[in-house]
C-alpha cells in the first residue's frame, strides 16, 4: 500500500449485553466497508434508506452467535431475550448512529464505553429505544457496572 493511499473503514453491526448469574457479556457481530486505494473489501454490510447498514436482522444474527459466543453460554435464550442494539453509519452525515433497549439507561456510560471497544465508530451519537430494541429480561444493572466497569 502506498502512504499517500487514504484507507476509510466503516463498521456497522447488532450487539446484545447479556447476562447470567454473576456473569455479563457483550456479544456483537459486525458488518464491515474497507475502501483502500482501489480495492474495497464489503462483509455483512448493506446499504439502505438509513446509509451503510448490518446486513442481518437480530434473530438471524443470534441464531449462530448464541452458540459461539461467550462458550454458548446464552444458545438457551431468544433474541430478544436480552437488551440489545444496532449501529448504522449515515452517509450523508458521515457519521455513526448507535440505538438501544432504553433498559439500559441506569448504565448508558458504561454500555457506550463497551460499544466504542468493540467498534470502530466515527463521531457516534447514541440513543435509547422504547419499543424496536425492547428486551424481555430486564437487565441485570449491577452485574453490568461491576462487570465492565463504573465509568
Amino acid at each position: 500500500m502506498n502512504d499517500k493511499e487514504k484507507t476509510l473503514q466503516i463498521e456497522t453491526g447488532v450487539f446484545w449485553i447479556c447476562f447470567k448469574g454473576e456473569n455479563a457479556d457483550f456479544i456483537c457481530d459486525k458488518g464491515r466497508f474497507v475502501k483502500c486505494g482501489g480495492k474495497r473489501i464489503v462483509e455483512k454490510i448493506t446499504k439502505d434508506e438509513d446509509g451503510l447498514n448490518y446486513k442481518y436482522s437480530h434473530k438471524k444474527a443470534w441464531e449462530e452467535l448464541s452458540k459461539t459466543a461467550a462458550e454458548g453460554r446464552y444458545a438457551e435464550y431468544a433474541f430478544n431475550d436480552f437488551p440489545r442494539g444496532r449501529i448504522w453509519f449515515d452517509i450523508e452525515e458521515r457519521r455513526h448512529y448507535v440505538m438501544y433497549d432504553e433498559k439500559l439507561s441506569p448504565a448508558a456510560k458504561i454500555v457506550e464505553e463497551e460499544i466504542k471497544k468493540n467498534f470502530h465508530l466515527i463521531d457516534p451519537e447514541f440513543m435509547t429505544d422504547l419499543m424496536l430494541y425492547k428486551s424481555r429480561i430486564q437487565p441485570e444493572i449491577a452485574v453490568i457496572k461491576r462487570v465492565f466497569g463504573e465509568k
